[in-house]
Formats: structure tokens, C-alpha cells, sequence
């Protein structure tokens, strides 16, 4: 599916979602979004982009007004370089497909944008190894 990307608002740099068209998937639910050009993907939370975020994101100050929420995405800078999108309005095609599982869980966590979510689930991985040592002994 081809996209235009859009640079997310200030208040989303440190979030671990993306603004999705609302046909692609469900609220609130694990995705992978890889770039079809390079191959590079993603997981994080999908919000759809409905009138009110329409409404807020065209109002902010030095954003390109969303014409058309039916194509195009909204990634914080820390996605779009995992995804290997080095500029906002640009068209891509991605592959979109939901992982709202324990696996797509685990990945969204260990590639979150904020280091304390990645530290925790680190620091999880740790203590599960450590548990099975334990167990083992």
C-alpha cells in the first residue's frame, strides 16, 4: 500500500505509535509496518487518523495539512529512520499487517522509542534467563 509519510507532532516524538489510515487496523493494536522498498519494518501501537487528529495535527504550528487521511501515515522521527524514510512527504509502500501477539508485543517494546520501555523489557529478558539458570541448578 502506497503511503504518504508525515512527520508526527512534538507531542508524539517519544510515543510508541503510528497514525494509520482507520481501514488498515483495528485501534489500539500491534502492528508491523515494513517498507516495501528496502525491507526495513517496525512494530508499534496503530491509532487511525480520525476528524479529531485531522483537526489538531492541521491546526499546529509548521506541520503540511493532511488532505487526504486515506493515504498517508504519520511516523516520529525515531520510526521513520528505523523504517529508512529519510524525508516526510514522500510516497512509500508498505506491507502492513497486524501482531497484536505476545511476539509483536515483545518487539514493540524492544524497539520503542522511550529507553525506559526498551530498558524493562531488557531487563525482563535478564530475569528470565536468570529464572531458568535458577530452575536448572
Amino acid at each position: 500500500m502506497k503511503l504518504r509519510v508525515f512527520a508526527s507532532l512534538a507531542e508524539d516524538i517519544n510515543n510508541g505509535w503510528v497514525w494509520f489510515p482507520e481501514s488498515i487496523a483495528p485501534k489500539r493494536v500491534v502492528v508491523q509496518v515494513r517498507n516495501l522498498g528496502n525491507g526495513r519494518s517496525v512494530y508499534c501501537e496503530a491509532l487511525p487518523i480520525g476528524t479529531n487528529f485531522i483537526t489538531r495535527y492541521n491546526r499546529a504550528d509548521n506541520t503540511i495539512a493532511i488532505e487526504n487521511s486515506g493515504s498517508c501515515i504519520v511516523l516520529n522521527e525515531w520510526y521513520r529512520e528505523k523504517l529508512g524514510i529519510q524525508s516526510t512527504q514522500s510516497e512509500h509502500d508498505f506491507e502492513i499487517t497486524t501482531a497484536d501477539n505476545p511476539y509483536g508485543h515483545f518487539k514493540a517494546s524492544l524497539s520503542h522509542p522511550q529507553i525506559v520501555v526498551r530498558l524493562a523489557m531488557e531487563l525482563a529478558i535478564v530475569g528470565l534467563v536468570l529464572g531458568i539458570i535458577g530452575l536448572c541448578r
